[in-house]
């Protein structure tokens, strides 16, 4: 296959999914309702306020990340933690009926010769599922601290920029539903309002620009998103603190606490001890305990990064969440194009034209019956 044939195919393709992506955005014919229709305002401000919204929040809230992570410090914590001894207190038992539905359908004639059908249906419980749990306590035998190194700033780029995306998109959902809500509020009592529809050269012009915004938004969000987030994970990397500690923790073993009943089935009607179906052995981790009932003790090291990611890492999450900024901003604009094009005077001239010549048509047949008169 020559090249050009391949770029050829490549942008066939290409022009494929933009029309399909245009399509989705702009929607049906009346899709997003006329430029008075009281839904389709609903939707046409819901779906730009939210993709408005997600897109000037995913931008606000990294940049609002970057401030953060500029600011961050670490500290070190030491975490008290509990011993507890564990034991075998008894156990819980779920049971859970098996019902068998059985239907039959009967055909009728009636008085007309017309064929009809019942169904009837009839369920019995064939049976139960028994299932255990066990039941443990735990008895506090001592107490020990391990260390942790927390960052004084929870929020960094990626984090900031997605959780700006979230609330953005849902703020600008809420805003944009309360405008259309008194706009049609307002207009309620006012003769409805339908714009016609577009021409088929200017809707593929509103097509076309949706899906080259949504393609192009994702290229370019994808490419600045990799970069930011490269860069966040890059001072991640350089801010980077590395620890080495030692503490002690107790010791610990795979302990053998006991006995509970099997799970099992049993047919109806189940005059049944549950330990006849055999039983199951129960076992946790415990401290190992000395004679005098204090736990054993042992030091253990670790080494502590306090990075959360680095550029490659970083990168990847950063284009993923462009990527979604940036088809946010596409869909807005695609919105944002339609509700402009059927809210344009050339749109509108039609049904102005339609409404000035119906009156003069009837002065006309007005005029012509008083001549003959």
């Amino acid at each position: 296959m020559k090249f050009s044939e391949i770029r050829s195919a490549v942008t066939d393709r290409l022009t494929s999914v933009r029309d399909w992506i245009g399509e989705n955005v702009i929607g049906d014919e009346r899709d997003y309702g006329g430029a008075g229709a009281a839904d389709g305002r609903m939707r046409d401000y819901a779906v730009l306020g939210g993709a408005a919204g997600a897109a000037v929040g995913g931008a606000a809230g990294t940049a609002l990340g970057f401030q953060a992570q500029a600011a961050d410090s670490i500290r070190e914590e030491w975490v008290p933690l509990s011993i507890d001894d564990p034991s075998l207190a008894g156990y819980h038992e779920s049971i859970t009926p098996d019902i068998e539905r059985t239907c039959s359908t009967e055909w009728h004639t009636d008085s007309d010769g017309n064929r009809y059908s019942t169904e009837t249906c009839t369920e019995r419980t064939r049976g139960y599922w028994h299932n255990f749990s066990p039941r443990i306590d735990h008895t506090k035998v001592g107490e020990y601290t391990e260390p942790r190194f927390v960052h004084g700033s929870f929020w960094e780029p990626l984090g900031a920029g997605v959780a700006g995306a979230l609330l953005g998109g849902v703020t600008g959902v809420a805003l944009g539903a309360g405008i259309a809500a008194l706009r049609n509020s307002l207009e309620k009592d006012e003769p409805p309002k339908q714009a016609p529809p577009l021409d088929k050269e200017r809707r593929d012009e509103v097509r076309n620009l949706a899906g080259n915004a949504v393609l192009g938004g994702a290229i370019v969000g994808a490419g600045a998103g990799a970069v930011l987030g490269a860069v966040a994970g890059g001072r991640e990397v350089a801010a980077q603190e590395v620890h080495s500690r030692t503490w002690s923790v107790p010791v610990t073993e795979h302990r053998y606490l006991g006995e509970i009943p099997s799970d099992h089935y049993d047919f109806f009607y189940p005059w049944h001890d549950d330990w006849s179906h055999g039983s199951s052995s129960v076992y946790r981790e415990a401290p190992v305990l000395g004679r005098d009932g204090t736990p054993q003790m042992q030091n253990v090291s670790d080494t502590f990064e306090t990075g959360r990611y680095g550029p490659v890492a970083g990168g990847i999450l950063g284009g993923m969440i462009g990527a979604g900024v940036g088809v946010a901003s596409g869909v807005a604009v695609g919105v944002a194009a339609r509700m402009l094009a059927e809210r344009s005077p050339s749109a509108q001239q039609p049904a102005d034209q339609t409404e000035a010549v119906q009156p003069a048509a009837g002065q006309d047949s007005h005029q012509e019956e008083v001549s003959q008169a």
